[in-house]
């Protein structure tokens, strides 16, 4: 469950909308489990609740793409994939995995949406072979693009935006709650800064002690990885649910050290959130300081501290028009603009 998997769908979606017909392959969520438990799940099924019916995956929701996802965990090999005019990796694995396909699977094609060595910094060898595999690169932030020219000699490439959806992440006008709530993703991942947001948030409660804490996640809480004292948590929530979450929140805080364009605080915007957030992809690109948003340098936490607190503290005029601004923006973005451009990168010459 993650930002990238939704990207991969809803561009896939519209591409399809635009009269493509797409295939989405993918390898399992997790490995299968043992033969007798599966026969065991497989009885009780039968026995007390009838078959099971077929489940897409969340990050799937409100599409009608076909997914196929393949038997076990392994590389995707020619047999999983049909033939087509174009097959694409979203992933350094899954690009490696592309190259290797024969022709008739169609030209090659990468869509980096994050130099995958920030998330697993022992594949970097892998990561860096990918981007400089001779196919066809898009990116989805300028700085992919310029990391690709300034490491891999590549060129400028052609930037595809994520989008969302603006019918299902929409808010009416609002007023800033007392208390307000803060609003945040979990992930115990590195890179995801949780220890640079616990700090931030100690500050802000110091500040601020009746402070409301929401957040949302695909992983479940980590020992070593806690969250701030008395924070709600929504575990992989569906769409609708993330919608309302983000519409009760006064502030959305990212902490990130790297991403490839952040969802959330782009859903945060298009719910009339205002957002507070590292330098990282996504923001970076949206946001102009001080007019519908607050960008701070990465792991900082006195400045992050400072821009959540002014945006709990201004008034409730300002309050509003830093929501309202935010709003506009995160709406100039969505899928379908995202699908026409990905269409245009794939058919330019050259």
């Amino acid at each position: 469950m993650s930002g990238g998997v939704r990207t991969v769908a809803m561009i896939s979606e519209y591409l399809r909308r635009r009269g493509h017909t797409v295939t989405v392959v993918s390898i399992p969520l997790r490995p299968p489990r043992k033969l007798i438990w599966r026969i065991y799940r497989s009885l009780r099924r039968t026995l007390f609740r009838g078959p099971r019916q077929a489940r897409r995956h969340p990050m799937f929701e409100g599409t009608e793409i076909t997914h196929h996802v393949i038997d076990k965990v392994r590389p995707i090999v020619a047999a999983d994939v049909p033939d087509g005019d174009w097959v694409i990796g979203a992933w350094y694995e899954t690009t490696l995995w592309c190259w290797a396909l024969p022709a008739g699977k169609g030209q090659k094609a990468a869509f980096f949406q994050q130099y995958d060595a920030n998330f697993c910094p022992d594949k970097r060898d892998q990561v860096d072979e990918a981007w400089r595999l001779p196919i066809r690169r898009i990116v989805n932030t300028q700085w992919l693009s310029d990391l690709g020219q300034e490491r891999f000699n590549t060129g400028p490439l052609p930037i595809v935006p994520n989008g969302i959806d603006t019918n299902l992440f929409d808010c009416a006008p609002r007023r800033r709650a007392n208390p307000p709530t803060l609003g945040f993703m979990y992930s115990p991942l590195p890179v995801k800064g949780m220890f640079v947001l616990r700090n931030a948030v100690a500050r802000i409660r110091a500040a601020i002690p009746a402070l409301r804490l929401a957040a949302f996640g695909a992983f479940h809480i980590s020992g070593e990885c806690p969250l701030p004292e008395g924070c709600e948590y929504h575990f992989s929530p569906r769409q609708e649910e993330l919608r309302n979450l983000y519409g009760r929140c006064d502030v959305w805080l990212c902490c990130s050290e790297s991403e490839g364009f952040h969802l959330p605080t782009h859903e945060a915007m298009a719910c009339r959130c205002p957002v507070v957030s590292t330098k990282v992809g996504g923001p970076m690109d949206m946001i102009e300081h001080g007019r519908d948003g607050f960008i701070a340098p990465v792991g900082n936490v006195e400045k992050l501290a400072e821009y959540v607190l002014k945006v709990l503290t201004m008034s409730e005029a300002d309050w509003g028009a830093l929501s309202e601004a935010g709003y506009e923006t995160a709406r100039r973005y969505t899928w379908e603009s995202s699908a026409e451009l990905f269409e245009k990168a794939l058919l330019k010459s050259g």
